[in-house]
C-alpha cells in the first residue's frame, strides 16, 4: 500500500464541542479530519490509514461499556503500531485516568474537556498534539474530488459567459472542465469567478497554470489569487471537509 505522508485525524463519537466548535478551527488549520460514529467499522480504516491520530470519546455509550478493554486492543494491534490515541472526556477522575495511561504512555493524551466557561480552552490540548504530531506533513492543503453537478462555476472569458464543472479543489486552486469546446492558454487570468459548492457562494479569481487530457477532456488548473479572503477560503475549507465526511461515510456503509 502506498505510504500515507499525511496524518489523517478521526474523532470517534466526537462531541458537540467539536462538532461545532472546533471543526471550525481544524478546517481553518487545513487538517484533514472525519468524524466517526462507529467503534468497529473503523478499525478496518485505521489500518488502512495507519499514521493517523485517534481521538476517542469515552463518554460515549458502547455495547459492554468497556472502552479500556478497546483502547487495550488497539494498541496491542501490530497493524496500528504508528496510531497515535487519544482520550477525550468530560470526567475528570484521576482513576480512570490512571487505568487509561498505561495504554496511552503520554498524559498528555487524556484530555479533559470542560463545558460552558473555558469550554473551548479545554480543546487547546487536542490542537497541540495535532501539530506536535504534523510537523513533517507534506501537503499544505487539503483537496477533495467533486462528485458529479457536486461543485460547478461560472465565469466571463473574452465577450462569453462561460460555465462548468469543478472536478477537485482546495483552498489553494481548482480543477475545473469547461462544458463549453474552447481553447484557454496558460497564465489566463479569470477575476470574479463564481462557484457553487453544493448550495455555498463565493467568488474567485485565479491564474490558469495548465492542463492535462483526460479521456478526451482538458482539465484546466486554476491556481487562486492572494486576493482571495480568508473568509472564501473557509467556505471551500469547509466544503472539501463536507465533500470528504461524505465519502468516508459511503466507505464505511459498504464495509
Amino acid at each position: 500500500m502506498e505510504a500515507q505522508h499525511n496524518k489523517v485525524i478521526f474523532f470517534l463519537y466526537p462531541p458537540k464541542l467539536i462538532q461545532e466548535e472546533l471543526i471550525n478551527v481544524i478546517v481553518h488549520l487545513e487538517f484533514e479530519t472525519y468524524f466517526i460514529d462507529d467503534h468497529v467499522k473503523i478499525l478496518p480504516v485505521l489500518e488502512e490509514y495507519t499514521d493517523s491520530i485517534l481521538f476517542i470519546n469515552i463518554d460515549h455509550s458502547i455495547e459492554n461499556h468497556d472502552w479500556e478493554k478497546y483502547v487495550e486492543k488497539l494498541v496491542e494491534n501490530p497493524a496500528l503500531s504508528e496510531l497515535i490515541i487519544c482520550v477525550l472526556t468530560y470526567h475528570d477522575d484521576k482513576n480512570l485516568k490512571n487505568n487509561y495511561l498505561m495504554y496511552l504512555m503520554e498524559e498528555e493524551r487524556l484530555i479533559t474537556l470542560r463545558q460552558g466557561q473555558g469550554a473551548i480552552e479545554s480543546t487547546k490540548p487536542i490542537l497541540r498534539i495535532i501539530n506536535k504530531n504534523r510537523k513533517n506533513d507534506r501537503r499544505k492543503f487539503i483537496r477533495s474530488l467533486c462528485g458529479n453537478n457536486a461543485a460547478t462555476f461560472n465565469a466571463v472569458y473574452g465577450d462569453k459567459n462561460i460555465s462548468g464543472d469543478i472536478r477537485n479543489i482546495s483552498s489553494a486552486g481548482m480543477v475545473m472542465v469547461f462544458q463549453e469546446d474552447i481553447e484557454v492558454a496558460p497564465n489566463t487570468r479569470f477575476e470574479d469567478v463564481l462557484l457553487r459548492l453544493k448550495g455555498i457562494l463565493c467568488k474567485v479569481n485565479g491564474t490558469v497554470v495548465g492542463f492535462r487530457v483526460v479521456e478526451g477532456h482538458k482539465k484546466y488548473i486554476l491556481m487562486f489569487h492572494d486576493s482571495v479572503t480568508d473568509d472564501i477560503k473557509d467556505k471551500i475549507r469547509h466544503f472539501v471537509f463536507q465533500c470528504l465526511q461524505e465519502k468516508m461515510e459511503e466507505k464505511l456503509a459498504n464495509l
